[in-house]
C-alpha cells in the first residue's frame, strides 16, 4: 500500500489515537478479586454487609438456574423514608474499577436503583461516602443509568443520566475511577446482556457541568454493590453476578504512552 507523505501522517496519527482509545477502555487482565458466587457463600472474597433499614437483606440465591447474590430493600417509613442495603469488599486501590452483571427486576418504579460502589467508605449514618453507578428499572419499563456522589447526608447527580434500553433488559456495568483530588475522573458504561461491551463510556464526570474530584479517596475505601429504594409501592430487588474488581494494567498505560509518543514524534517531524 502506497501513501503520500500527508496521507502517511494522517494514517499514523489515526493509528496512535486508536491505540490509545482501545487500551484506555481495556479490561484489567488480572483483577484483584472476582466472584461468581458459585461457592454459595460470601467468604471468598470476604464480603462485608451494611444494612441501612431493618427489613433490608441479602443472600446467595438460586435464580433461573444460576447462583447469584440477591439484595432487597423494602420501603420503611420515617425515620428511614426508604430502604437500602450494601455489601462491599474492603480491598481498594488507587485507580480502580468494578465490573459485573445486574438483574434489576422485578420492581417498576422511578424511585429505586441497583448500585455499584467504588472508593466507598462504609456508612456511619446513611449511605457512606464515595461514588456510585446506578441502574434503575423505570416505571415506563425503560432501564437508565446514572453516576452519583454519595455521603452520609444523601446523594447528588454527577452527570446527565443515560438511557440504556427503552424496554427491560438484564445489563452489564463497568465503573472506573482514576486520579485523585480535583483530577479524579469517573467513567462508566452500561450495556444490555447479550451485546458486546462498548469501547466508549456512556457516563463520565468529564461531561460539561459535571462535578469531578468531589471525593478524594485514593488507595483506601471499598468497592461493592447494593440497592436503594424510596418508593412505598415498590420493593427493590437486585441480583448481581460475575463481579470483578481491578485497575488498569501497567502494560496498558505504557502502550497508551507509546502511542502518544509516536504521534508526537510524527508531528514534530512534520513541522521540521
Amino acid at each position: 500500500m502506497m501513501f503520500t507523505k500527508t496521507a502517511r501522517h494522517i494514517y499514523l496519527a489515526a493509528s496512535a489515537l486508536l491505540l490509545c482509545t482501545t487500551f484506555a477502555s481495556a479490561d484489567w487482565t488480572n483483577p484483584f478479586w472476582s466472584d461468581d458466587f458459585s461457592d454459595g457463600n460470601l467468604a471468598n472474597p470476604s464480603w462485608v454487609t451494611a444494612t441501612g433499614t431493618p427489613s433490608a437483606g441479602y443472600q446467595i440465591d438460586w435464580w433461573e438456574g444460576d447462583i447469584r447474590f440477591r439484595t432487597t430493600a423494602p420501603y420503611n417509613a420515617a425515620p428511614y423514608n426508604g430502604g437500602w442495603v450494601a455489601a462491599y469488599v474492603p480491598d481498594a486501590h488507587g485507580d480502580q474499577g468494578l465490573r459485573g452483571w445486574v438483574d434489576t427486576s422485578p420492581a417498576l418504579s422511578d424511585n429505586w436503583a441497583s448500585l455499584f460502589f467504588v472508593r466507598y467508605s462504609p456508612p456511619s449514618a446513611a449511605f457512606g461516602t464515595g461514588y456510585a453507578l446506578s441502574v434503575s428499572h423505570l416505571a415506563s419499563g425503560a432501564v437508565a443509568a446514572q453516576l452519583y456522589q454519595l455521603n452520609d447526608s444523601g446523594y447528588s447527580e454527577i452527570c446527565d443520566p443515560y438511557l440504556v434500553s427503552a424496554t427491560y433488559s438484564d445489563v452489564w456495568m463497568r465503573m472506573m475511577v482514576t486520579g485523585t483530588g480535583p483530577d479524579t475522573l469517573l467513567r462508566a458504561r452500561v450495556w444490555r446482556d447479550g451485546e458486546a461491551e462498548p469501547t466508549t463510556w456512556n457516563l463520565s464526570s468529564a461531561n460539561p457541568g459535571a462535578e469531578a474530584g468531589i471525593t478524594a479517596f485514593y488507595d483506601s475505601g471499598s468497592a461493592g454493590v447494593g440497592v436503594l429504594g424510596t418508593d412505598p409501592s415498590a420493593s427493590p430487588v437486585a441480583w448481581f453476578d460475575d463481579l470483578s474488581y481491578g485497575t488498569p494494567e501497567p502494560g496498558t498505560m505504557l502502550l497508551m504512552a507509546a502511542g502518544l509518543s509516536a504521534l508526537a514524534v510524527r508531528v514534530r517531524r512534520r513541522k521540521a
